[in-house]
Formats: structure tokens, sequence, C-alpha cells
């Protein structure tokens, strides 16, 4: 088919998902705003709005993402709060230019461990899982601001978490954490540590200092 008839199927797919949910997406849209409509699945032709920059996916009823999220290449932050995920897809590793992931709410066991190859990332917001560890790789997220993993099942830390450098907020409550890294003296720029409701045994003197 001709570039003519393949930009009008576009606008023909788009027509029909707004007029089903109700939204105004435009073949040229940068932010998609699909919070609260009820999906159990990511529309497809969501995927082909080859400029999109934001996402909004919370508080609908999402227990997967696909793979071919990696087609969102342009894609900076991704809000997925309060649905029903158990991992995420691979292909999220993809999407380079990411600076912000939120997926507080749902019922994720695990983040991809390929996860640092994001090197833009600079807040990730985890909370109300049920991670049981973050994976090492996270620690090469050199731009991260904000990490926050309050309400999960952690219980021991990457020990290389010190290497995060630009970390500014670290939130950490209701785990099961009995120590932290002693590389987490390393993060001079730190202004917010939040640790309670752990199973604390000792703290690191650089903490302390």
């Amino acid at each position: 088919r001709g570039a003519g008839e393949v930009g009008m199927g576009l606008a023909d797919e788009l027509a029909g998902l707004n007029a089903q949910l109700g939204t105004k997406l435009g073949e040229d849209a940068i932010e998609a705003d699909l919070e609260s409509l009820g999906l159990t699945e990511l529309p497809a032709v969501v995927l082909k709005l080859g400029q999109l920059t934001t996402l909004v996916l919370d508080g609908n009823r999402l227990v997967e993402l696909p793979e071919s999220l990696s087609d969102l290449s342009g894609l900076t932050e991704l809000h997925c709060r309060n649905n029903r995920l158990r991992q995420l897809p691979g292909g999220l590793c993809a999407c380079h230019r990411l600076e912000g992931l939120f997926f507080e709410g749902n019922q994720l066991s695990e983040l991809p461990e390929r996860l640092g190859v994001l090197g833009t990332l600079r807040g990730l917001e985890v909370s109300r899982n049920e991670l049981c560890r973050l994976p090492e790789s996270l620690t090469q997220c050199v731009e991260l601001e904000g990490l926050y993993c309050d309400h999960n099942r952690l219980e021991v830390l990457p020990p290389s978490l010190g290497h995060m450098i630009a970390l500014e907020e670290l939130s950490l409550r209701h785990n099961g954490l009995t120590a932290l890294p002693a590389s987490i003296g390393m993060l001079e720029r730190l202004r917010e540590l939040r640790l309670s409701h752990n199973r604390w045994g000792r703290y690191p003197c650089d903490l302390l200092r």
C-alpha cells in the first residue's frame, strides 16, 4: 500500500479507539492519557504513535505489557500505577530515552535484568509490589535521582548500590531488609533516605558520618 493509505489506516484505527474510549488521540500525539479506562490490554494502535513521549496507563486492569513496547523508541515516561502487572517485558529496555518509570501498586515479583541499559533513567517507582530483589544492573543507572521501593519483600540490596551517584531520594520502607550495603556511603547527593519498618540489624558506619 502507498504511504497515504497507511496513514489513512492509522487515522481510522485512532478514530475507532477514540470513539470507543472517549479519548482524543491524534497521529502526532506526544502524550497518550489512557488512565482509568478499564483496559485489560494496551491497544495495538498506541504502539504506532511514533512521536509518543509520555504514556499514562494508571488505574486500569492490565496484567501485562507487550514486548512490542520497544516500538515506542521516543518514550521518556511510562506511568502504569495500580494495575495487575506481574512482570515487565524485556522490550521495555529498548526504550533508551526513558527517564521515568512508574509502576506503584502492581504485582511485580521481579524487574528486567537488563534494566541497567536505561542510562537516562532518573526516576523509578516500584512501591507496593512483590519484589524480593532488585537487579544488579540497576546500579548502572548512574543518572537515577529517585528510587522508591516501599512495601515490597526486599531482603537484600545490590552490593554496588553506591554506584548510583546521582541518587537523591531512596525509599525502602516496609520491606524485610536487615542490613544496608557499605557502598551506600558513596551516595554523596542523597538527601532523603527512608528506612522504617524493616528488620534492621546494623547500619553501615559510613551512613552515620
